[in-house]
């Protein structure tokens, strides 16, 4: 039996994505695992470097770039796992951080998402949990009105700043960089959506899980680092009308707003703090 399936979607970073593999097998947990690489850069120098050097590995080619959500929705589909883990090429897991996500997993089976504590190469703590978007975040986030008082506390609490992330801790949305999904909890809220090219599906998809009554849970004793940061949350004003990732942001947020004005979500925050002040997390 599988226990882990670790899902890598590749675009243009053979290099990355080589490094990723190897740090994933130079920190192999005790847990039987399985690594799919999903292509949607069609790359032959990758399937020749796969096949050199990590036969074992799974390689999903694609024709073309058909964007995160979907490329990961290939390897789920391809996944043998009882867990699925969706991994960005330029994630390092620290020791043990896999083993610990697991038995984490086995020991609340309440929740369907976990995420680890993210790391800056610097060792410094990276953001990777957040309480929901409003229309006005990004409003804030891209524009002068965030450094104002009320941009700064709106702000604040859509990214936990003020709240402790020491321990285990229910959380409205992990970030996609890295994700641990349980397979009876997938196979009832269903794949990423992949009206998400990039962005935001990470957001929608959490958000689907407590709308099925799956909690989603961040997990700081586990452990990896990061080395990109999301360069398209940080650009602001006019210059975010010039870049192009931050143009593909903004436009998955739109969908993802308009997707949840049509009622696609019945989450409802109360029932969430309330269910978590029953059931204090371990």
């Amino acid at each position: 039996m599988i226990d882990l399936s670790l899902i890598i979607v590749n675009y243009k970073q053979a290099g990355l994505t080589r490094e990723c593999i190897k740090n994933l097998k130079a920190h192999a947990c005790r847990f039987a695992t399985e690594i799919i690489v999903v292509d949607n850069s069609n790359d032959r120098a990758l399937r020749e470097m796969l096949g050199q050097r990590y036969g074992d590995v799974r390689s999903i080619p694609l024709a073309r770039n058909v964007g995160f959500a979907a490329g990961n929705n290939r390897g789920i589909e391809a996944a043998r796992g009882r867990y699925i883990a969706l991994v960005n090429y330029d994630i390092i897991p620290l020791p043990g951080a896999l083993d610990t996500l697991i038995e984490y997993m086995d020991a609340h089976q309440d929740v369907g998402i976990a995420g680890p504590r993210l790391h800056n190469p610097d060792g410094g703590i990276q953001q990777s949990c957040y309480h929901f978007p409003s229309l006005l975040t990004p409003v804030y986030r891209r524009l002068f009105f965030g450094t104002l008082p009320f941009g700064k506390r709106h702000l604040e609490h859509y990214l936990m700043s003020a709240e402790d992330m020491s321990k285990p801790k229910d959380v409205d949305w992990l970030q996609g960089s890295f994700l641990i999904v349980r397979r009876s909890a997938l196979e009832e809220v269903g794949l990423l959506d992949e009206q998400f090219f990039m962005y935001l599906e990470d957001t929608d998809w959490c958000r689907r899980f407590w709308c099925h009554g799956w909690k989603v849970r961040y997990v700081p004793s586990a452990r990896m680092l990061h080395l990109h940061l999301r360069d398209s949350a940080h650009t602001m004003g006019l210059a975010a009308l010039r870049n192009r990732l931050t143009r593909i942001h903004n436009y998955s947020a739109l969908k993802y707003f308009i997707k949840q004005m049509r009622g696609a979500y019945s989450y409802v925050a109360k029932e969430k703090e309330n269910d978590s002040s029953r059931n204090p997390v371990r």
